[in-house]
């Protein structure tokens, strides 16, 4: 269904706004958000790591950490849909910027170093002005 929907998704516009320097008190004021088609999951076991062993055809018996969580990442580049493993910490990021969230809000949350490596990835996007309907974290 995720990929699905991230492939159909609308494309978001272009932004030469991919870093900021988060020690600028005007970056405060403005949104973060994941682009439009991204979504994180969180599976009870690893579906993905099984899903692509049976794709190979190789036994799913090799497969560690049956018992445990698998965090994912479904975006389209280019009408490509990718699948990454992602850590729990990062799921936990992007959910909370879900579906904007003031940068403020953020880096109270989560190390400025993170939340600038998720934009350089992609997986963020910022807006230049938060809208206070539009931003979860007025609410």
């Amino acid at each position: 269904w995720y990929w699905h929907a991230a492939y159909y998704a609308d494309q978001d516009r272009p932004s030469n706004l991919s870093h900021a320097d988060f020690s600028t008190p005007a970056i405060t004021a403005v949104c973060i958000r994941p682009p439009t088609g991204l979504a994180v999951v969180k599976t009870a076991y690893p579906v993905y790591s099984i899903w692509q062993r049976h794709r190979a055809s190789v036994d799913t018996q090799t497969i560690e950490g049956l018992d445990q969580d698998q965090h994912l990442l479904i975006l389209r580049k280019d009408y490509t849909v990718d699948v990454h493993i992602i850590e729990a910490e990062e799921y936990v990021l992007l959910n909370a910027c879900q579906p904007t969230a003031q940068v403020d809000q953020i880096l109270r949350q989560f190390e400025a170093d993170r939340v600038t490596r998720l934009l350089k990835k992609g997986w963020l996007k910022i807006h230049s002005t938060c809208v206070q309907d539009d931003c979860e974290s007025h609410r």
